[in-house]
């Protein structure tokens, strides 16, 4: 075990309030030079608010904060920079069109008498770290990939000569391969004695990276020590403030009745043509690795990814096609797609998946307002009332519908984007990377949905490249290397090995599941 020495930074009974809402209370926190230290918490659990105060963004109620040893009070974000600590957050403040030089320089040219002088000084440690990379300074931000910008954000801290980095969410949009680089320079810069606070929903990477952890919950610290001496579902419990169940529900055996039929003949991001079936009741897992083309293929059935050429068939019943109704792809758009029961969940709810500045009732509703339309007037009160047993089905946390969605938190603005689809009654959900940056607890929930979904005989199409979750919920797998699809598979028929063996390789053997004594 690696002797303890004085922590770089303690906080010790740390409150903040706004107005009736108190965010934190009486909060303890020590982080150790050379020591990965796991914040985790649901969603609203009081995370962001705990590390604005670090940052200086916010000033505490109460409490004191000592950093090397000293007071740590500084007036502004700038200040607690200058003091030694850096944060790279979640959305990279980067700008896109300049220079990693220009980057790692802005707000800190280094002057004399209002002249700029020579940046080799301040740029030596950077430059050092990113060579090891093989990330050049003179390349736009714009022609890097995420990880690598994340580099770029981890080496302008090094630059300010930070002794406590902290990392927001850093893998929410990393391939495997992007994640063990970050992890191996996470590594890498806790050996030469930098603290780190590592904020991740994913706590399988948190029992892999980190040496401690501290839970909030609700605001409090709910539980703290040494990662190796805690439980996935202990840790879980903490975080929720319950025993843990089964993380993923049990999925019924969907119907061997098909409910679509899927023939992608060409598309953007797609190599070569893609055709499978859907059941009902049938959760089909589209694993693959960043730019494989899953998100690509879910916008092609939406009429959304540029030109199209295929077809969508949705089955009768009794899988008559005498009686099934055909679209064709190249003709497609949201509006048709919604004519044969289908909706997208997209990946980036910000930007596509929600309009922030209105309600909670006004996203739920947009598809829909027709239902409740009265002549040339909505029947606002009936449309409250039904929504109103919408959000409390879903679980979102809100005192009244008519807030507006930017004002919630992750989890919940995720959950009111899957309640715009189950209030459209759509029989074919294409959900992309449904609980990406959302908590245990939001997860949980929407798991829930899916699972009252597909018992109800929808079908289900999910996207993703975390494997626990596809394993966990899906009832069939297909997998997506550079544009091309693996056949559909039963779940039982794939190893994590297999699926990463396709998603790298596009490998056209599956090896089937091994039964092994342990397993047994």
């Amino acid at each position: 075990m690696q002797a303890r020495v004085n922590p770089i930074l303690e906080m010790h009974h740390i409150s903040k309030s706004f107005g009736a809402t108190r965010a934190l209370n009486n909060v303890t926190l020590k982080a150790y030079p050379g020591r990965i230290l796991a914040l985790i918490g649901e969603n609203g659990a009081g995370k962001s608010t705990l590390i604005k105060i670090i940052s200086a963004a916010l000033k505490p109620d109460q409490g004191e904060i000592l950093f090397q040893g000293n007071p740590y009070q500084p007036e502004s974000p700038a200040m607690a920079r200058a003091s030694g600590v850096g944060i790279v957050y979640q959305e990279l403040a980067l700008a896109p069109d300049l220079s990693v030089r220009e980057n790692l320089l802005l707000g800190m040219e280094p002057q004399r008498l209002g002249i700029l002088t020579s940046t080799k000084e301040i740029l030596k440690p950077a430059r050092q770290f990113l060579k090891t990379l093989g990330i050049p300074l003179e390349v736009p931000i714009v022609n890097l990939s995420v990880a690598n910008r994340q580099m770029v954000e981890i080496a302008r801290c090094l630059c300010q000569k930070s002794r406590l980095l902290i990392l927001d969410e850093p893998t929410s949009s990393l391939s495997n391969s992007e994640t063990r680089l970050l992890f191996d320079t996470l590594r890498s810069l806790s050996s030469k004695g930098v603290a780190l606070i590592y904020i991740s929903h994913f706590l399988e990477e948190v029992q892999s990276l980190c040496n401690d952890y501290l839970v909030l919950r609700d605001g409090q610290v709910a539980g703290e020590g040494e990662i190796s001496q805690v439980s996935l579902g202990q840790l879980i419990s903490q975080m929720v403030g319950r025993e843990n169940s089964e993380l993923y529900p049990k999925i019924n055996t969907p119907s061997n009745t098909i409910a679509y039929r899927i023939d992608l003949k060409k598309a953007s991001g797609l190599a070569h043509p893609c055709f499978f079936n859907i059941h009902h009741g049938e959760i089909l897992g589209l694993a693959g690795l960043i730019g494989s083309g899953r998100s690509e293929l879910l916008k092609s059935l939406m009429g959304l990814n540029g030109k199209v050429q295929g077809q969508i068939e949705k089955c009768h019943e009794n899988d008559s096609h005498k009686n099934s109704f055909l679209l064709d792809l190249a003709r497609m758009n949201p509006k048709k797609a919604f004519s044969i029961k289908m909706g997208l969940l997209s990946e980036d709810r910000k930007e596509e998946g929600l309009a922030l500045n209105l309600s909670i009732e006004d996203n739920i509703s947009l598809p829909t307002l027709s239902q409740f339309r009265t002549y040339f007037w909505l029947a606002l009160k009936h449309r409250r009332a039904i929504l109103w047993n919408w959000i409390q089905k879903l679980g979102i946390k809100t005192r009244i519908p008519q807030m507006p969605v930017y004002t919630l938190s992750g989890g919940n603005q995720q959950k009111v984007a899957i309640g715009r689809l189950l209030h459209q009654e759509l029989e074919l959900l294409l959900l992309d990377e449904p609980t990406r940056g959302i908590d245990i607890g939001a997860k949980q929930q929407i798991y829930q949905h899916i699972e009252e979904a597909v018992q109800e005989g929808k079908s289900v199409i999910i996207a993703g490249s975390y494997l626990p979750e596809l394993f966990g919920l899906c009832t069939s797998l297909l997998v997506m290397h550079r544009g091309s699809c693996s056949p559909v598979q039963k779940i039982s028929e794939w190893t994590e090995e297999s699926v990463m063996a396709w998603a790298t390789t596009g490998a056209l053997t599956l090896e089937p599941k091994k039964k092994t004594q342990e397993s047994m």
